[in-house]
């Protein structure tokens, strides 16, 4: 039987879920109003552009799937990089804003997985430190018996480890709920699967082919080196991506080297001139 805690979030998500269908899609003329008052500070026409792009990240968001992000955090990583591109765009170029923003979702999504990843293997180590202070505790238990906890006096007195280290692995084990979690208990559907998916819809068609002409005009003005880590670190002309070493690996240059090419292009490519949109 699931908590009712669990029950909770999962319906917040399924809310979520529910309102993004419902925010429509922004003509030019509407979206071009909304950014000229973005600028001037106006909160309102902030929130109602964000809400009507949440969909996108949604899209972009199942790209970087099996990444080692669940959707729910993908989606909340993409939405960040949503409200930053809201904040940074020039309403003046001829350019839709969702293939600018794109850049953004994608950007604050890569970190995010990046950062994860960092994450798991500090965890990974302290899993190890975990078994080793178990054994410490087993062992003690042994030899008094009963429901004894061992506390982290005792435990830094028998390991290598402090007692700030000790506290923390002993921490570990928070669960987190996401988008992908199942509905019910005897169900396999999750809560993604409440968004229509009966072919391309408007938003994916242009993810597709506006996003796609448009950045490959952007990554064009690049010199060919960046070019080629850009286009391997995004995956924009494969469906997957790689990371700063597999890509060092594939063109023979450290992974350092490939990160400093790849902030360099980045850099070049906020500072470009206006392009006209493809569409």
């Amino acid at each position: 039987m699931k908590r009712k805690t669990d029950w909770n979030e999962n319906t917040i998500y399924y809310h979520y879920l529910n309102e993004i269908a419902a925010y429509p899609l922004l003509s030019r003329d509407e979206e071009r109003a909304l950014l000229s008052q973005v600028t001037k500070g106006n909160e309102a026409a902030l929130n109602r552009l964000v809400r009507s792009n949440l969909r996108f990240v949604i899209n972009v968001a199942n790209m970087y799937k099996n990444q080692g992000l669940s959707l729910g955090e993908l989606i909340n990583e993409g939405n960040l990089g949503l409200i930053e591109a809201a904040h940074r765009f020039d309403p003046t170029r001829n350019i839709k804003f969702i293939s600018y923003a794109v850049w953004w979702i994608r950007q604050s999504i890569t970190r995010a997985i990046s950062e994860k990843a960092r994450i798991v293997r500090i965890s990974a180590e302290k899993e190890l430190v975990l078994r080793r202070l178990n054994r410490a505790s087993g062992r003690l238990k042994q030899v008094v018996g009963g429901t004894y906890v061992p506390d982290t006096d005792y435990l830094e007195g028998v390991s290598k480890y402090k007692g700030k280290q000790i506290e923390e692995v002993l921490q570990m084990g928070h669960r987190s709920t996401s988008l992908d979690a199942p509905l019910t208990d005897d169900t396999e559907g999750t809560l993604i699967d409440v968004l229509p998916s009966e072919g391309d819809t408007p938003e994916e068609a242009l993810i597709k082919t506006d996003t796609q002409s448009t950045i490959e005009q952007m990554v064009s003005k690049l010199d060919p080196q960046e070019q080629e880590v850009v286009t391997y670190y995004y995956g924009l002309k494969s469906d997957y991506s790689l990371n700063l070493k597999q890509i060092g690996t594939n063109i023979g240059l450290s992974k350092e080297r490939v990160r400093q090419i790849k902030e360099n292009a980045l850099r070049k490519l906020r500072e470009l001139p206006e392009i006209e949109s493809a569409a």
